[in-house]
């Protein structure tokens, strides 16, 4: 009895072992995802094989920590009402595929889409109850900065050195679902996308990890000493490449996300300053208004508009989606099934592409009013238990949220895998911390 007892513990132990290491695996791999996957599965013609792996690790990860862990720990995760509310929403989701299942492939895709990362966040939240939390923060970070400068410097070197045609001869191609070039309505500012899709997701990736790094000048890790100087280069280098992807959803969401992250760390210090703050934005927002349309590069840069002859703007593209995809939802406030609309709906044969440009209506289309309500609740939740454990990592994530929550009206930023994980993977990690502790909330 004793024999099995510690085998059983042995094999429990493994398990946690093995969940940790695909854990950081995804957090560092999912950056990279696109280029690797491309690169390598052009090159051995299993490109859709590589693109959908990385879901049947996240699966097998989660299951292994889920394995490993004991009842009492799996009640402790369950019993936040935010991770109920989130397992309730995976679960309406996964329903809701049954019941309008037409096209399989698109269907389960869908599925996986909208439920990753908190599947994700769950996992994480499972790993904390096995591991110190700081300790996993220490070691996400050491994986996420150098991936992080991998990312920037791959995008600037597609910026200065390579053509649209080096892309394309690693396989950013049409066939795989990509493009090597991306420009503003056809002018000759060309954004960047570094190991990215599109440039769009890098900028809200990269929103994510500058507002991380700016709490660590306030954060004091054991195993993680990055000078002043060092932590400042990092942000010169993030912020030089948020600026060339020319994303305006990227700018909001960082033009919201920081003053707010400035806000919550200096509050004492900024508020004599505020009202010099706002005659600041109030003269910026004058400024671009007069400038703008008379500056043929400003207009490029915010309004995505160029003097070149096109059928449509993106700006009309984007209300025009809004549009058609708000009278679907009018048709069918019940949705129309996960895989109908966003990035999944591309492999959907039944109802064809359907790309509403907001994650919000998206999620509207593919799981109904209803589902909406409750992702917009999710989202409420974590903003709430973000912001009741106040310190500078966790500032940060509540300000990461709230921008990016802005940006996913003109943006589907949850589609996105390297963002998804990025925030809801730290995010786990921060608030296993003990909020009543003022010595481990980081």
């Amino acid at each position: 009895m004793q024999k099995l007892s510690k085998v059983n513990r042995d094999l429990s132990s493994q398990l946690r072992y093995a969940a940790l290491i695909l854990f950081f695996g995804l957090l560092g791999y999912m950056p990279l995802h696109i280029f690797l996957s491309t690169r390598i599965g052009n090159q051995l013609n299993i490109v859709y094989i590589l693109r959908n792996l990385k879901e049947v690790v996240l699966l097998v990860g989660f299951v292994f920590a889920a394995l490993g862990s004991t009842r009492k720990q799996l009640r402790d995760v369950l019993a936040s009402k935010l991770t109920k509310l989130i397992l309730i929403y995976c679960i309406f989701t996964a329903l809701l595929g049954v019941i309008f299942l037409k096209d399989l492939d698109s269907t389960i895709l869908g599925v996986v889409h909208n439920t990753r990362y908190f599947v994700f966040y769950l996992y994480g939240l499972l790993l904390a109850q096995h591991f110190r939390p700081m300790w996993l923060l220490e070691k996400a970070l050491k994986i996420l900065l150098p991936v992080f400068v991998l990312v920037c410097g791959f995008a600037l070197l597609q910026f200065f050195v390579l053509s649209p045609e080096n892309l394309q001869s690693i396989g950013y191609t049409s066939a795989n679902g990509l493009q090597a070039e991306f420009d503003i309505d056809n002018s000759s500012l060309e954004r960047v996308i570094g190991t990215f899709r599109e440039p769009n997701s890098l900028g809200a990736y990269l929103v994510v990890i500058l507002l991380l790094g700016l709490s660590l000048f306030k954060v004091k890790l054991k195993s993680l000493q990055l000078s002043p100087t060092v932590l400042a280069a990092l942000m010169l280098l993030g912020g030089a490449t948020l600026y060339l992807t020319f994303s305006r959803s990227a700018y909001l969401a960082l033009f919201i996300g920081l003053p707010t992250f400035l806000l919550l760390n200096y509050q004492s210090k900024l508020r004599s300053l505020l009202p010099y703050f706002a005659v600041g934005v109030v003269a910026l927002g004058l400024s671009l208004f007069v400038l703008v349309p008379s500056n043929e590069s400003l207009r490029q840069i915010f309004l995505h508009d160029s003097e070149t002859e096109q059928a449509i703007t993106s700006d009309q593209a984007r209300l025009q989606a809004w549009s058609d995809s708000m009278e679907r939802i009018k048709e069918n406030p019940q949705g129309t099934g996960p895989g109908t609309s966003g990035p999944a709906s591309f492999y959907n044969e039944e109802s064809g592409y359907q790309i509403d440009e907001s994650y919000y209506l998206q999620i509207a289309n593919e799981v109904g009013v209803i589902g909406l309500i409750l992702f917009t609740a999710i989202i409420l939740g974590m903003l709430f238990t973000l912001l009741s454990q106040r310190g500078p990592l966790t500032n940060a994530l509540f300000a990461s949220l709230l921008g990016l929550s802005v940006a996913s009206i003109f943006l589907h930023v949850w589609s996105n895998e390297a963002v998804a994980y990025l925030f809801w993977g730290i995010t786990a990690i921060v608030v296993a911390f003990n909020p009543k502790d003022s010595t481990h909330t980081p």
